[in-house]
C-alpha cells in the first residue's frame, strides 16, 4: 500500500529525478516503480513521500501550512476520495474529470517547485 497526500498525486506525475537530496530522489524513485502495481491511500498527513523530505523534522513538517493549502485546494477541486484504497489508474480518472489548465495553476502556482519551473500542466498524462 502506498500513502499519498492529496498534492502528491499531482506532483508525483511531475517528478523527473530532481528532488531535497540523493536520500529523497530514491524514495521517490522507488514509489514510482510501485505506483501502477499497488493500492493507493489519499490521507491528510505525512505520507511515503513525506517521510524521507528533509523538511519532515522529528515528525514535524516545517512547509505544513504551504503543503496543506496545496493539499485543501487537491481536495476542494479534485474530486479526490480520502482513505479509499485506489488503484493509480483511478487517480487518473479523477485527475481527466477534474484538472484544467485553470485549476493546475491554481493549486501548484504557489508551490516553490512549480515556481522554479519544474511542474507544467502540459506533462501531465491525464489519459
Amino acid at each position: 500500500m502506498i500513502y499519498l497526500r492529496p498534492h502528491h498525486i499531482l506532483c508525483i506525475q511531475q517528478f523527473k529525478g530532481y528532488g531535497y537530496d540523493d536520500e529523497f530522489v530514491k524514495n521517490m524513485f522507488n514509489i514510482l516503480d510501485r505506483i501502477n502495481k499497488e493500492q493507493i491511500i489519499i490521507k491528510r498527513d505525512f505520507d511515503n513521500i513525506c517521510e524521507k523530505c528533509p523538511n519532515l523534522i522529528n515528525s514535524v513538517c516545517t512547509v505544513d501550512n504551504e503543503v496543506n493549502l496545496l493539499d485543501n485546494k487537491v481536495l476542494e477541486l479534485l474530486n479526490i476520495k480520502l482513505n479509499k484504497p485506489m488503484y493509480f489508474n483511478e487517480i487518473k480518472f479523477y485527475l481527466a474529470e477534474n484538472l484544467t489548465e485553470d485549476t493546475f495553476f491554481y493549486i501548484c502556482s504557489s508551490c516553490s517547485w512549480y515556481k522554479k519551473g519544474f511542474c507544467s500542466y502540459k506533462n501531465f498524462i491525464l489519459k
